[in-house]
């Protein structure tokens, strides 16, 4: 068995670190690894605020469109990697 790498360890530090906070959330947390690898850096407010940001920017998209979510029978996800996006749209609007 090979020994975990300093990123790793490090990654596992962060997510223990950011348990308390990811707890008190109703929204799912991918871990430390998986939002640097997005988002570029490990820090779950700055990642759930720029998924938050990109939502509000389809939704708005879609109101100039004059539609919304809800119309859509169907809606393909694709390429939503971890979800930093999708969770904040919701299609019971």
């Amino acid at each position: 068995m090979s020994q975990p790498t300093l990123r790793e360890i490090l990654y596992r530090y962060i997510d223990w670190c950011d348990q308390r906070y990811i707890n008190q959330m109703t929204r799912s947390v991918p871990p430390a690894s998986l939002r640097f690898r997005v988002h570029g850096d490990v820090d779950v407010r700055s990642f759930l605020e720029t998924g938050n940001r990109c939502g509000q920017d389809i939704n708005e998209a879609l109101v100039r469109a004059r539609t919304d979510m809800s119309s859509f029978r169907n809606i393909l996800d694709f390429g939503c990697g971890c979800r930093r996006t999708i969770i904040w749209l919701d299609a019971s609007r």
